[in-house]
């Protein structure tokens, strides 16, 4: 069925070597047997190449923020001078602060980084 299925469907020629066969339970019917299939693979693993590089080039439009805080409602958003400037809506429910108190607020004063252990939470050390 393989050779068959190989050349019909694939149009590829196929190598078929038997590399183990075992009973599963000694007297059974059922017998384990481990294939090794050999064929010309190129066009496949040039085709996944071809969509990598398709990929890295694919630029995705901007998401607005808000739809960043909907996806994501423990997320924060800081910028560059540490303050905030957008958190999720869960975040702010149980930080029990309307967002206005929060936003562009210090991110230090409110939240503190535990891990990784022995990090500053500066702007340059959350930027690897």
């Amino acid at each position: 069925q393989l050779y068959q299925i190989a050349e019909e469907l694939y149009n590829t020629k196929l190598a078929i070597k038997v590399l183990e066969e075992a009973n599963t339970i000694p007297g059974a019917k059922k017998v384990l047997v481990k294939f090794r299939l050999d064929f010309d693979n190129r066009d496949f693993v040039f085709s996944r190449s071809e969509k990598r590089t398709s990929l890295e080039r694919l630029s995705l439009p901007a998401v607005p923020c808000s739809v960043l805080m909907t996806l994501f409602p423990f997320g924060i958003v800081f910028g560059e001078d540490m303050r905030i400037l957008a958190a999720g809506e869960k975040l702010l429910q149980i930080c029990g602060t309307c967002p206005e108190a929060l936003l562009g607020q210090i991110i230090t004063d409110y939240f503190k980084l535990r891990r990784p252990r022995g990090i500053p939470f500066t702007w340059k050390k959350c930027m690897f």
